[in-house]
C-alpha cells in the first residue's frame, strides 16, 4: 500500500475529463480501478496545491479495510 493522491481539487463537469486524459496516460481521477499491476483506489485527499481552493471536489479522508 502507498499514499498519493490524484484526484484533483476542481471537477468541471466534461471539461475536467477532457483535461485530465490529456495530462495522465490513464485519466484515473477517483474511486477504485483494477490494473495490470492489482488494485488501485485514488482519493481527491484533503488539502491543496497553489490557490486554496475546491470545486466540485469535496475533500475526503478514505478508509480502506484490507482483508486477505
Amino acid at each position: 500500500v502507498a499514499g498519493h493522491t490524484h484526484g484533483g481539487q476542481i471537477q468541471l463537469p466534461v471539461l475536467t475529463e477532457q483535461v485530465l486524459r490529456g495530462m495522465s496516460r490513464y485519466g484515473w481521477v477517483n474511486g477504485a480501478y483494477r490494473t495490470s499491476a492489482g488494485h488501485l483506489w485514488v482519493s481527491s485527499g484533503i488539502g491543496t496545491i497553489g490557490l486554496p481552493a475546491r470545486l466540485g471536489t469535496p475533500p475526503t479522508i478514505d478508509v480502506l479495510t484490507l482483508r486477505h
